[in-house]
């Protein structure tokens, strides 16, 4: 509840959750990733795998996403007070709005990647996470 969760190289099914602390999860290749922080950041390097269900929420916090180049997911994003920011040249799918659920689509978009923060930014990068946090 009150502590930082960290999670590294594992597969499966990762469902994790925190209250006032940060997840980090780094070496994942799972099909199935479900992650709320209330308030922390969350950081995610790994794999997205075709057909794929992954759900990233946090409250106050950020969310970073280091994932493969060229991902076959639909990503759907929604941020309150934050920002996002990609650099998977992702085009967005029809207007995108601050508050909103903006849908963005990569290769065949057979994964399926909810993103959400209320209060914090979300950055989807490919590779593996920078120094920059």
């Amino acid at each position: 509840i009150n502590e930082h969760v960290t999670i590294e190289n594992s597969s499966g099914e990762l469902l994790v959750d925190a209250t006032n602390g940060n997840i980090t999860m780094t070496g994942i290749n799972a099909a199935t990733v479900s992650v709320g922080a209330l308030n922390g950041t969350v950081r995610y390097q790994g794999t997205l795998a075709d057909k794929g269900r992954y759900s990233f929420t946090t409250h106050n916090g950020s969310i970073v996403l280091n994932v493969q180049p060229n991902p076959n997911a639909t990503f759907y994003v929604r941020t309150y007070e934050g920002s996002f920011r990609q650099s998977l040249n992702l085009k967005p799918q029809g207007e995108v709005r601050q508050g909103r659920r903006n849908t963005y689509v990569s290769g065949t978009g057979s994964a399926q990647v909810e993103i959400e923060s209320f209060n914090g930014g979300v950055r989807l990068n490919t590779g593996t996470p920078s120094a920059e946090r």
